[in-house]
């Protein structure tokens, strides 16, 4: 499990120059490692740090993809419900919503505008787990609207770059991407409700058992088992930097609960946990430092 493999990390690090295998953030801002071709960030749902780091319901996640990655261990959502933080942190801000019902016809600047008036535009892509078609505002199955961002940001719409319309897509059209090497720079990855252990599947599935959030934990990393091998490009290239977040917590802890963030990818301390404190807003800062936009919020 997750916890031996860090330590064995932890103790092949402490005999070999370079970065020690725990370190404290304190001020420090979250890092993305060595700049790569691509940077996909995947957002899960609605689990706490401890309903997920060491549970037996994610074995992927605990045996493969923590150990190989560095691992944020106080690291918090911003606000309940979702919505909030997945505008946190694609605007750097709630922008005063505290609801899943707020407008989508935000008017305030964005990551994704950022990279659409860059002096050199910087290509970037939503996957968007069982919408139905590009950059719909319709919650339907297993869809919500509220995973979103693009959708919320009126610069992103007709009146500004309309760069929704054809950014915002389907998450089937990220394995033909992968597939055809046309994954863009930057990549906002929104599974659907069962895949991002938002809900349980009404049928059950192979995932089922009496506890709710095991059977949540179980589909989510089943997914992320099935899918980040690809995106990580796994005996081939090391093109990519993958962030994979949960956008709250279960509780109120910095906001919205403490969370999960981990980041995979060269130039990062493999198996180490990084223990300060950080949150939406730090994470945004370090993708658009990794893009030189310049930060939404100081």
């Amino acid at each position: 499990m997750w916890g031996r493999s860090v330590v064995l990390a932890a103790a092949v690090l402490a005999s070999a120059p370079g970065p020690v295998a725990s370190r404290a953030a304190g001020a420090v801002p979250i890092t993305l490692g060595t700049p790569t071709p691509h940077l996909v960030v995947i957002v899960m749902e609605n689990k706490g740090f401890r309903e997920v780091v060491g549970s037996p319901a994610a074995p992927y996640l605990n045996d493969t993809l923590i150990p190989r990655s560095e691992l944020f261990t106080d690291y918090h959502a911003v606000a309940h419900p979702s919505l909030p933080n997945y505008l946190t942190l694609t605007s750097g801000s709630t922008q005063g919503c505290g609801s899943d019902a707020c407008s989508t016809r935000i008017r305030a600047d964005n990551l994704f505008h950022q990279m659409d008036v860059a002096a050199s535009p910087i290509d970037w892509r939503a996957y968007m787990g069982s919408m139905p078609s590009n950059c719909s505002a319709t919650t339907g199955g297993a869809y919500y609207r509220w995973h979103n961002p693009p959708i919320y940001f009126h610069d992103l719409g007709p009146h500004g770059t309309a760069s929704c319309a054809t950014n915002d897509v389907p998450l089937s059209r990220l394995r033909s991407d992968l597939a055809a090497g046309t994954l863009p720079s930057f990549s906002w990855v929104s599974p659907n409700i069962y895949q991002d252990m938002h809900s349980p599947r009404p049928d059950g599935g192979a995932c089922h058992s009496s506890s709710a959030t095991r059977t949540e934990v179980c589909q989510g990393d089943r997914w992320l088992g099935a899918n980040v091998p690809t995106i990580l490009s796994d005996g081939g290239r090391d093109d990519v930097t993958l962030v994979v977040v949960f956008d709250e917590g279960s509780t109120v802890v910095g906001g919205g609960g403490r969370v999960m963030l981990t980041v995979t990818g060269p130039g990062l301390c493999v198996g180490c946990t990084v223990v300060g404190p950080s949150d939406h807003v730090d994470l945004l800062h370090a993708i658009e430092d990794r893009y030189g936009v310049p930060q939404l919020t100081p």
